[in-house]
């Protein structure tokens, strides 16, 4: 099938892909044409902006002259002029012959002359006259001096600020090339009346205003440099527009040309996605439970909030739901459960296959659906259509992208057989618990036999130390038929706990000794011990813990005999236990040889501990008496905490 599905070999094209190629191409020349339109109106306002930048610039350097000018004038003004020497070419102002301080002369006879602002201002501009880039004056309508008087421009600028203008700027072109021209108001205050008071003064009048001029040609050159910048830039980015139009139209024509064959491929996959869906093993359903969802939703706007005591209580409501369930399509499988001769006989809807368990598992699928939940697996019993009952796990998924539940897929699984088969295995494995539990019970009432007949024996002995050692047998024995008994009782037929044993094992042999004033405490990790580990471990605790009560603690003295059974996992997996039995008493006479190991007694606990155990065994003689022995758990012993 994927041979067929191949996009590198290209189908026939159809007539419809034909017509839309012929259509990518007129979409193509227009979006070209409007591409280019919108590259074009780009660099025009581009351009616009730069120019509008260049007015911009050359307003902000004119304004600041003006208020450079502004600062000397109310400077002066604030003054009330300024005193400079008499010279040739700053002779006494005409204008000011009426004021009688306009010349003085100082006590070294040199003559002064007063300048007042407006001359200051003159004076400081003649004196800037040679700068090109810069130039500014003061004008009037009404000049007191003729060569004050305005231009064309600055009488034109003058007569719009009588007109309210706050300022007034301008681009102009002439022989000597574009200049940007401001005019600011120039007004009247109170220091200027000295100088231009006369009939129709006052006081916030406009007097005249200050003009100022500068070239333009740099900032043009510079707006003509960015505009050039700007072309090149546009250029390239409607060649890239071009190249990725080329590129997206072509790409648009292989993938119509591909379209078809995915289209061809996706009917062949819905093909192969139905032989699957009717030959699937697994009973598979297509439902809608849309009329299920709008009952759900009616239900939650009366005002019920808790569906699950709801449906409970309203078992009605689940059979109402269920008869609301429109059954899209069943596979083969389900028409083999159901033994159904026809489709048609399934799509009828539920009812006819449910029974009170189908019920029961339907009202927890609409609980779970009405809580959001999407996937929702029960068990129930079904009918066939020959009314006979079939035990089956139902998984139900409503598609999250069909928020109507229009789209809801079921699967069944028939567990009639597997269940059968599960309950043969439990019955076989309940014959076997009850054989075990037989073997250790009667384990247990063997040794328990053996047990009475050496107390038997025993009571004909009159040596005390036969008796010592009738006793000392009938003491191990009694420790592995604990094994045994413990077992035997215990729901885990193969381990039992070992701190629990090793204290039932010291509670007796403190029966034994009877009352004392040894006290004797077992602290033991949880750690579930195998029989071929618990009989050896209980074994080496009796006779460590025998030998401690007759030998360590002479003449009736009082200590404390410790048993401790701690458990270690290592970083290598590897469980390792260290079982230690210590007392405070006498210690070990030093004369006694430990290795080998003198007395039966101590030589079964060296021999229970390398050959029963696989450990080693360590003595510490005294300050405290102690035995350790350590061992490793066997690799299928039970985990920590289990038994």
């Amino acid at each position: 099938m994927n041979d067929l599905h191949n996009p590198e070999q290209a189908p026939v094209r159809p007539p419809q892909a034909t017509a839309q190629s012929h259509l990518l191409y007129r979409l193509t020349g227009v979006l070209l044409f409007a591409w280019s339109g919108v590259v074009a109106a780009s660099l025009a306002w581009s351009v616009y902006h730069e120019q509008a930048e260049a007015r911009v610039i050359g307003r902000r350097e004119a304004n600041g002259r003006v208020e450079a000018d502004r600062a000397l004038l109310l400077w002066a003004t604030s003054q009330g002029g300024v005193y400079v020497p008499v010279t040739a070419k700053t002779a006494p102002n005409p204008y000011l012959a009426h004021l009688p301080e306009r010349e003085v002369t100082t006590p070294s006879g040199r003559r002064l002359t007063l300048m007042n602002p407006a001359q200051m201002a003159r004076e400081f501009n003649a004196y800037t006259a040679g700068d090109e880039r810069v130039q500014s004056r003061l004008t009037s309508l009404r000049p007191l001096r003729p060569e004050n008087g305005p231009d064309d421009w600055e009488r034109a600028a003058l007569a719009r600020l009588r007109a309210g203008a706050a300022e007034v700027d301008e681009v102009t072109r002439g022989a000597a090339g574009a200049r940007f021209r401001l005019m600011r108001p120039l007004v009247s205050e109170a220091a200027c009346r000295p100088c231009h008071a006369g009939p129709g003064w006052h006081e916030g009048d406009l007097l005249g205003g200050i003009s100022v001029s500068l070239p333009m040609a740099p900032l043009e050159a510079i707006s003509r440099r960015h505009d050039a910048a700007l072309a090149v830039g546009h250029a390239g980015l409607w060649l890239a527009g071009v190249v990725g139009i080329g590129a997206g139209r072509r790409k648009i024509a292989r993938e119509i040309g591909q379209r078809w064959a995915m289209e061809t491929d996706l009917h062949l996959r819905t093909a192969d996605l139905r032989h699957l869906f009717d030959h699937a093993p697994v009973s598979l359903w297509r439902e809608d439970f849309s009329a299920v969802k709008r009952r759900i939703d009616t239900l939650r706007a009366a005002g019920v909030t808790d569906f699950r005591s709801y449906l409970t209580g309203h078992p009605e409501v689940v059979h109402e739901c269920a008869a609301l369930v429109r059954v899209v399509d069943v596979n083969d499988a389900a028409l083999a459960l159901h033994r159904a001769t026809s489709r048609k006989e399934l799509l009828t809807g539920l009812v006819r296959t449910f029974t009170d368990s189908s019920y029961a598992a339907f009202r927890e699928e609409l609980i779970a659906a009405s809580m959001g939940e999407t996937e929702i697996a029960t068990e129930a019993e079904v009918r066939t259509l020959d009314g006979e009952e079939r035990h089956v796990r139902v998984t139900a998924f409503i598609d999250p992208e069909s928020p109507e539940w229009t789209r809801t897929y079921v699967a069944i699984v028939d567990l009639t057989e597997h269940n059968q088969m599960e309950e043969t295995i439990r019955a076989a494995l309940r014959d076997k618990e009850a054989l075990v539990r037989e073997v250790h019970h009667r384990v247990k009432n063997n040794f328990q036999v053996i047990v009475s007949l050496l107390r038997l024996q025993s009571r004909h002995l009159d040596d005390p130390r036969l008796k010592a050692a009738f006793q000392e047998s009938v003491n191990r024995i009694h420790t592995m038929a604990m094994v045994h008994e413990r077992l035997y009782g215990d729901a885990n037929l193969t381990t039992l706990e070992g701190g629990e044993y090793l204290r039932a094992i010291v509670a007796d042999l403190k029966r034994l000794f009877g009352p004392t004033r040894v006290t004797v405490s077992v602290e033991a990790d949880p750690t579930p011990l195998a029989v071929d580990t618990a009989i050896p471990c209980g074994l080496i605790v009796n006779e460590l813990v025998s030998n401690a009560f007759k030998h360590a603690f002479p003449d009736g003295g009082g200590g404390t005999i410790r048993v401790a059974l701690r458990r270690q996992e290592g970083d290598d997996g590897i469980r390792r236990v260290r079982l230690t039995v210590s007392d405070d008493g006498a210690g070990i006479d030093p004369a006694l040889s430990l290795d080998p190991v003198e007395g039966v007694g101590l030589r079964l606990v060296a021999t229970l501990a390398e050959n029963q155990l696989g450990g080693t065994m360590e003595v510490h003689p005294h300050n405290p008496t102690s035995f350790t022995i350590g061992f490793t758990l066997p690799s299928g012993a039970p985990p920590h905490g289990s038994t």
